[in-house]
């Protein structure tokens, strides 16, 4: 999956190349980038157990969770800093909640004279 990735990121540089003008894709090696993208098919999630188990693993990873989340997965990212720690994000769909309507005004001076 994470290959399938690369070849839309190499795409999208071929097509702002020619749509655009931008300068022509540069080499970028596998090293380049300490991540891996994963669509909704190339992971599967477990609601129950918090569990998260990527492609052609066999066991489901360890995950300290910072935050827990509600709805369903459409893709994920695993990034490698330069400590060697890796980090997964989750982006997931979720209803956005409305703020309630304020009619209170608030006036801003921010210092400047006109000329």
């Amino acid at each position: 999956m994470p290959l399938q990735q690369a070849l839309k990121h190499l795409n999208k540089g071929f097509q702002s190349f020619f749509k655009s003008g931008f300068g022509y894709p540069k080499f970028k090696s596998k090293h380049h980038y300490q991540s891996a993208s994963y669509m909704s098919n190339g992971f599967k999630w477990d609601a129950d157990k918090q569990s998260l188990l990527l492609a052609k693993m066999k066991q489901p990873l360890k995950i300290k969770w910072s935050r827990y989340f509600t709805g369903k997965p459409s893709s994920l990212t695993v990034s490698k800093t330069k400590s060697g720690k890796y980090f997964v994000s989750i982006l997931v769909k979720e209803a956005i909640k409305q703020l309630p309507i304020v009619n209170k005004t608030v006036g801003v001076d921010v210092g400047k004279a006109s000329p």
